[in-house]
């Protein structure tokens, strides 16, 4: 067995072309760009780029270079190996399932949330298809009103192209006629792979969760190989299954099929792919989203003829470790799923999901573990993510908690985990514990399901609530105080100029009474008191300037000199 990477881009959808040493496939990383592989040296041939989102249907035409991809973008891309861009174009609705017929004359386009599959002719596929599909179960309207929508998941023709075979999520599989688009039969029997463990409890709302590689034709299409998550493999009959004619009726029952036998043999889920090879049936799987991958092989002792094929298994370690969660007392907002699945028992609606988490606070989960491997095991940590609820497309990984404790055989043990929810609305939360016996890791699902994120209870005694509204209402003042100083116009201040004192003019005549030719009352008395003790001399308040003397005057103080 020889063992190719692609660390860097990741591998889904891997089909096999024309050349049995290269592939093509899409890719879990970085883009979202179809790459040609080449298994021989491990090199990439070419890149297909176009699509803005996920890839999550890839088919390769089985008469020549061509393929057909359909994306979460809502569109479908056809393609040629041999050159890198798309030569064809078809935008949806809603997320595409493609498929092709044995001769390549007719290409398939199931259309999610609208119950529709297009066929159109490859040579004319810029035209209306030629036949439009409508998927209608009028048996689920006994289980609950209005009916659950089916999801589907994957499209296959049989070899004679006379049927087409619809994989779909839930707990049943369907048998289209393929020339007028009767519904013929519907496939029971298994647990369909909507949710990814066994213990994750049922949503109301459909989802593709791990489904799409599970179902398939044999070689000769006279039978079905389908998985199931509880492991089993079963085989449905199909060689007494005859096209209908006529008009369609929609309210018309599908003719149940239960399975012709169901196997044994691995514990986790069961998923598959076969190769339509005309002399064996096999299956592969070159990535598998946790878990080990084993390869089991079957001998059907079926009266007709032997059947041999392989079932590709994704194992896990439930079987080992026991694991169940659920939201602590502590969370005021948790509530437990049996409220939707009262209501959908008793045939009510219900538009919510499982369980209320808390946005932007802390959400506790408690894990309950029981070792029951029969050999000591290691815990290692707890993580999770959360994902679209329908498309199961990735949102965010959850910070990993890492425990460390060892788990002897048959011990029971509880693990808290705490994360923080940043997405409001429904999301898909996935909680899951990693543990390790004898060297090899194992992951085991503890909580798969779909959560309402809401917003936190109000109280008019909350602090943060008082602190957060007086920042804004200063934020919000000082910007209304500024707008305030710029748009409206303010009034202008007139200040009064100061006028100099003025000084009155004396009144009437003025005499000078004293000996210089001045007036003595305008003088203080103490001048002139030392005036008259020392005779003529001036003091300071009796100077003059010499163009105020007379001549006479000035004549006497040059004698006195």
């Amino acid at each position: 067995m020889k063992i190719l990477y692609s660390k860097k881009y990741g591998v889904d959808l891997p089909r096999f072309t024309h050349r049995n040493s290269a592939i093509i496939h899409a890719s879990t990383k970085e883009d979202d760009t179809i790459r040609y592989h080449s298994l021989h040296d491990n090199k990439y041939l070419q890149y297909f780029k176009g699509h803005k989102e996920k890839v999550i249907s890839l088919e390769v035409s089985p008469v020549d270079d061509g393929f057909m991809s359909g994306s979460m973008d809502k569109t479908v891309r056809l393609w040629d190996l041999r050159s890198p861009t798309c030569r064809g174009l078809l935008t949806l609705p809603s997320y595409p399932i493609v498929a092709y017929d044995i001769a390549s004359l007719v290409f398939a386009v199931a259309v999610n949330h609208y119950s529709r599959i297009l066929l159109y002719d490859p040579n004319n596929y810029d035209k209306a298809p030629f036949l439009t599909i409508t998927l209608e179960d009028p048996s689920l309207s006994q289980i609950s009103y209005p009916p659950r929508p089916i999801y589907m998941t994957s499209l296959a023709f049989s070899s004679n192209s006379k049927f087409l075979l619809v994989g779909c999520s839930g707990d049943a599989h369907y048998i289209l006629d393929a020339y007028e688009g009767h519904l013929l039969a519907k496939l029971e029997g298994h647990v369909g792979l909507e949710r990814r463990s066994l213990s994750a409890p049922p949503s109301i709302e459909p989802a593709k969760g791990s489904s799409g590689e599970e179902v398939s034709w044999t070689p000769d299409s006279k039978y079905v190989i389908g998985g199931s998550l509880d492991g089993k493999v079963l085989v449905w009959d199909l060689q007494s299954l005859e096209p209908k004619v006529g008009s369609i009726d929609l309210k018309l029952h599908p003719k149940k099929i239960k399975p012709l036998v169901a196997l044994d043999g691995h514990p986790g889920p069961s998923r598959m792919r076969i190769s339509a090879l005309l002399t064996t049936v096999a299956a592969f799987v070159l990535s598998v989203s946790g878990g080990r991958c084993s390869v089991l092989r079957y001998l059907v002792d079926i009266p007709s003829e032997p059947l041999f094929f392989a079932v590709v298994a994704e194992e896990t370690a439930e079987a080992a470790i026991a694991v169940t969660a659920a939201f602590s007392e502590a969370n005021p907002f948790g509530r437990t799923s049996i409220v939707p699945l009262l209501s959908f028992l008793l045939l009510l609606t219900y538009s919510g999901a499982d369980v209320d988490v808390v946005n932007g606070e802390k959400n506790s989960l408690l894990l309950n573990v029981e070792n029951k491997s029969g050999r000591n095991a290691t815990l290692v940590n707890v993580a999770g993510s959360v994902s679209h609820p329908e498309t199961n497309r990735l949102v965010k990984n959850l910070t990993a908690t890492k425990i460390g404790i060892s788990l002897p055989e048959g011990a029971k043990l509880e693990v808290p985990y705490a994360f923080y929810s940043e997405y409001p609305g429904d999301i898909r939360l996935n909680v899951w514990l990693e543990h390790s016996v004898d060297g090899q890791t194992y992951r085991v699902s503890a909580y798969d399901s779909v959560v309402t994120i809401v917003e936190p209870e109000m109280s008019i005694l909350d602090f943060k609530l008082f602190s957060t509204y007086f920042v804004v209402a200063v934020i919000f003042g000082g910007i209304s105080y500024l707008v305030y100083l710029n748009l409206v116009p303010q009034s202008k201040r007139r200040y009064k100029r100061a006028t100099p004192a003025t000084v009155s003019a004396p009144v009437g005549t003025v005499t000078a009474t004293g000996a210089g030719g001045y007036q003595e009352e305008w003088i203080p008395e103490h001048h002139l008191k030392k005036s008259k003790k020392g005779g003529a001399g001036l003091t300071s308040g009796d100077e003059v300037s010499g163009s105020e003397l007379s001549g006479a005057e000035g004549k006497r103080r040059k004698g006195r000199k």
